[in-house]
């Protein structure tokens, strides 16, 4: 590229940040990005939130973290992606309550939760079989227009077959009867 006169753009830059997180290259995808600023380019959020996901999932959450907090230096606000993201990792650290803070965080801050969110939440909340709190924000889910995605019916599934909550039975029956009316 470089060789035939075109310099990479944003759009180039994150195409390759988003190849070598996924491919579990994070130290490469951070030498890209400080190549990028070398080169005056300015990073935005999707490039952001690409970075903050692969710290997460590859167990750097303070790293990320940092990341995520340093957004608003830098002229940007988080997304429903940057939030989920964070909420995620937390989430598989095991820090639910933190997870939960973040969560709430989230709206009053003016980003309101997705269907990504709630199912991350619900998910972390199920796998350390925190029934209640997990049943609680099923059906805040469901108030919102949302409904529960595969795996996370499956963890409910799972959890149900050690502790018969009947909250949790009736709202994972719903969430079954909004997706097979999804479909039809």
């Amino acid at each position: 590229m470089l060789a035939q006169g075109c310099s990479p753009d944003l759009v180039t830059y994150s195409i390759f940040l988003h190849g070598l997180s996924k491919q579990g290259y994070l130290d490469q995808a951070l030498e890209l990005l400080r190549e990028m600023q070398n080169n005056y380019l300015n990073p935005d959020l999707v490039i952001y939130n690409i970075l903050i996901d692969a710290m997460c999932k590859s167990g750097k959450l303070e790293d990320a973290r940092e990341l995520f907090l340093k957004l608003h230096v830098k002229g940007l606000l988080p997304d429903v992606r940057s939030w989920t993201s964070i909420i995620s990792g937390l989430c598989r650290e095991g820090l639910l309550d933190e997870a939960y803070k973040a969560f709430r965080q989230m709206e009053r801050d003016g980003c309101p939760p997705d269907c990504c969110s709630y199912n991350v939440i619900v998910r972390g909340f199920l796998q350390s079989n925190s029934a209640s709190r997990a049943e609680q924000l099923f059906q805040e889910m469901f108030d919102r227009g949302f409904s529960a995605d595969a795996l996370t019916r499956t963890l409910a599934a799972d959890l149900l077959s050690k502790d018969d909550n009947l909250g949790l039975k009736r709202l994972l029956g719903e969430s079954e009867r909004r997706q097979d009316e999804k479909v039809i």
